[in-house]
């Protein structure tokens, strides 16, 4: 953040020849990505274990990210996310498939939806076929 603070408060006029757009474009797509996947797994922990919370939503904290930030275009941007997220992500997973029984797993194949526009061409073709 202070470095797109840095970017678009400058004393001089911005000019975005100056500025790389398409980094700063990357490092806010990385982190708002970064921040979707902490808000699901907030989520997670709230459907396994809800008497955890007072109220029926997480808390609002917002996870601390890292980034490196080169100023010169020829260095790497680093990201640095918290160790073993997924796997802890793909575990409350688990573990909800173990306590919860999903209604929408069926293995009732239904057939496609058809509209009554597409009901009545099939009669009339299959009368057509008959004769």
């Amino acid at each position: 953040m202070s470095y797109l603070d840095y970017i678009l408060n400058r004393d001089k006029e911005f000019n975005f020849l100056e500025c790389n757009i398409s980094s700063i474009n990357y490092i806010v797509n990385r982190t708002i990505s970064f921040l979707l996947i902490e808000r699901f797994i907030k989520w997670l922990e709230v459907v396994l274990d809800p008497k955890k919370y007072k109220r029926i939503y997480p808390d609002d904290n917002i996870p601390m990210y890292i980034a490196t930030i080169p100023h010169n275009a020829d260095g790497d941007i680093s990201f640095y996310f918290q160790k073993d997220r997924y796997n802890y992500m793909k575990n409350i997973l688990n573990e909800i498939n173990e306590k919860y029984i999903c209604p929408y797993k069926r293995s009732t194949k239904y057939p496609r939806y058809r509209s009554p526009m597409q009901i009545a061409i099939d009669r009339m073709e299959n009368r057509f076929h008959q004769i």
